[in-house]
């Protein structure tokens, strides 16, 4: 099967346009990490103090952004401290 027809098979298309699901749980987030340590890396330590269900650290300390329901549009991510014009907030990396 291809990518595209596991894809399909899936239904990933509907579940991304899909605007009521739920945030993954802390055991969803302890599923995916041990997941990834069988399957992609086994030495790497998720040792973020933030759990992974309020948001995560960038190195700094920061407060991190939240997730929250948007009235009728769904769930946004909000700033949980203010975000200077020009600031670097994420390079993507971590």
């Amino acid at each position: 099967m291809t990518y595209e027809g596991i894809r399909k098979h899936l239904q990933c298309l509907s579940y991304a346009d899909d605007r009521q699901k739920p945030l993954p749980t802390l055991a969803h987030w302890q599923l995916f990490r041990e997941k990834f340590r069988e399957n992609v890396n086994g030495d790497l330590a998720f040792d973020d103090p933030i759990p992974p269900t309020k948001g995560y650290t960038m190195g700094n300390g920061e407060a991190p952004p939240f997730y929250a329901k948007h009235g009728a549009r769904g769930l946004g991510l909000f700033a949980s401290r203010v975000i200077w014009k020009g600031e670097l907030v994420h390079d993507g990396d971590a």
